[in-house]
């Protein structure tokens, strides 16, 4: 039997031992589940923990609804409810195959097929789905909270008209479209996108309606559902409600700003007049949105100005302190290893330093939503294989 020269072996060697390393170096997932700070963020985090004694007559609450809206923000706030469910070892209602449900109404029957029905309950609920209120509150524990985000219309639009290029729907950019009539556009057919989006997401049709009492109502039949809705354009301050209201601390709801779209694919600036035509376009949006903000206007006077300065400023320390410890840039998405590759080239994705490239919390905070939900749902399955099942921290 011949054998292979003796620089062929070593070379052979020295190729396993860096595929080892590779391997070692991405596959994040596999690692002791525990969430890691950095030393300098120590201070940051016993501040963050005297706030939360605030919270010492509550206890953390462990099941959320989180309706996302597209071009929201939303993927921020996922990643948020993964890391915290993660970090927990709490369950997630995911598809068994896809990274969401789309945009078809979620079915208790759907969700009775499932593998995870076998663990118990569902402790959240993340992923995109138009949202259907009725199957929602069959399939999750009574107590959950019921949480989603809005965004002022103008600049929500620009974002979708841009990112699904209906430009080449409707032949022409952005700005033109929002000054035209659109009458006749009102008597053809076309997609949940082109109006009143938002509203769409969350289960109102109301895409060729021009009646202005019918959005009111439906906006007042969300606010009977939703316990929380955030706003994108006071994000922060949106995240400190959030940590109020799921009686957590600060640094549960930490994040990094994602989905940032590359200059290309977005408005430099929107005038006045283009700002008014959208309103009037998506009249339903425009009224959701005026009246979230005003209650959460409200909630934060309730909270506290003072108080919600305070938060805001801390979480926004922590934000940055974790940012330039964890990220080196920002770059287009093709260019990034698994798991923090996303899988659209429009927007940005986060580039580590190299000495956090195995870091679980920067992994974490930088993975795209598409390799989290393929995680949980590894992890859901192993859950099952396995008799012990899931240990609650």
């Amino acid at each position: 039997m011949r054998t292979l020269p003796s620089y062929c072996m070593a070379f052979m060697m020295l190729l396993s031992i860096w595929m080892l390393i590779f391997n070692i170096k991405w596959n994040f997932w596999a690692k002791e589940r525990s969430f890691k700070t950095f030393d300098l963020m120590k201070d940051l985090i016993n501040i963050s923990g005297k706030l939360s004694e605030e919270h010492s007559k509550c206890r953390p609450k462990k099941n959320i609804v989180f309706s996302k809206n597209y071009k929201c923000g939303s993927d921020t706030v996922q990643n948020i409810l993964l890391r915290y469910g993660d970090n927990n070892n709490l369950s997630f209602l995911i598809p068994e195959k896809d990274i969401n449900f789309n945009n078809k109404p979620l079915s208790k029957e759907s969700v009775q097929s499932l593998p995870w029905v076998s663990l118990g309950i569902f402790n959240i609920f993340c992923v995109h789905t138009r949202f259907v209120s009725k199957t929602l509150h069959e399939v999750m524990p009574p107590d959950t909270v019921y949480v989603t985000i809005v965004r002022e219309p103008s600049s929500h639009f620009e974002s979708i008209y841009n990112y699904y290029e209906l430009r080449k729907m409707f032949k022409m950019p952005f700005a033109e479209f929002s000054l035209i009539n659109k009458t006749q556009l009102l008597r053809k057919g076309f997609g949940f996108r082109v109006r009143n989006p938002q509203l769409y997401n969350l289960g109102v049709y109301g895409k060729y309606s021009q009646n202005k009492s019918f959005f009111e109502n439906e906006v007042k039949n969300i606010d009977k559902i939703f316990d929380l809705v955030m706003i994108t354009d006071m994000m922060t301050e949106s995240m400190v409600l959030l940590k109020e209201l799921m009686c957590w601390q600060l640094k549960d709801v930490t994040a990094f700003k994602r989905n940032s779209r590359t200059d290309i694919w977005r408005e430099s600036e929107i005038s006045v007049k283009v700002k008014e035509g959208i309103a009037a376009w998506n009249i339903g949006d425009t009224i959701l949105y005026d009246y979230f903000r005003k209650k959460l206007v409200k909630k934060i006077t309730e909270f506290g100005q003072e108080r919600m300065k305070r938060e805001v400023n801390l979480l926004q320390q922590l934000n940055k302190q974790l940012y330039e410890e964890c990220v080196l840039n920002e770059q287009v998405s093709k260019e990034l290893p698994e798991p923090l590759k996303h899988w659209s080239n429009k927007v940005l994705g986060f580039r580590l330093r190299p000495q956090k490239e195995t870091n679980l919390t920067c992994l974490q905070m930088a993975a795209a939503p598409s390799s989290y939900v393929k995680h949980l749902r590894n992890k859901q399955y192993e859950w099952i294989r396995n008799t012990k099942g899931r240990n609650l921290i």
